[in-house]
């Protein structure tokens, strides 16, 4: 992982537990740059890699078709 896409928002001590990676924008297991690096973490601390992602009502004005697009997506992601 290149350092220079790593942005630390809090410089804390590593506690131990799972890795979490937090799924916002990226809805994608290729090319995600972050997911990479909580698995790289996850691995290398010999810790679980937990995915989580918050489902909310509404967001930015989305469809019922949108949201059916969204969650067929999740759906894959979970099988791979």
């Amino acid at each position: 992982m290149r350092q220079e896409r790593i942005l630390k928002l809090k410089d804390t001590d590593l506690q131990k537990g799972p890795v979490v990676y937090w799924m916002s924008r990226d809805q994608r297991m290729n090319d995600n740059w972050a997911l990479l690096y909580a698995q790289e973490m996850a691995l290398e601390f010999k810790m679980p890699l937990l995915v989580a992602f918050c489902l909310v009502p509404e967001f930015l004005g989305a469809t019922l078709r949108q949201y059916g697009f969204m969650l067929e997506g999740l759906s894959q992601l979970q099988e791979n």
